[in-house]
């Protein structure tokens, strides 16, 4: 909107909280992610993918049944 601020109602807050997860890492843990991974596989991770590959593949971000997708 014309604010910048998008507002939803409480449900479907509850909604997001329940379907959705999050994660993070330290620039430090960022680099030695990309560092274990060309070590171990030759590929070289971006910053972005080597926090979606450490959060998922850690369990840090768990889906239950669900798969994990990475955003």
């Amino acid at each position: 909107n014309k604010d910048g601020i998008y507002r939803i109602d409480e449900e479907t807050l509850k909604t997001i909280q329940d379907q959705f997860s999050a994660g993070f890492l330290s620039e430090e843990e960022v680099l030695e992610t990309i560092k274990t991974v060309y070590v171990d596989h030759g590929y070289l991770l971006d910053t972005h993918t080597a926090v979606a590959a450490n959060v998922v593949t850690t369990g840090a971000i768990t889906s239950g049944s669900s798969p994990a997708i990475a955003l």
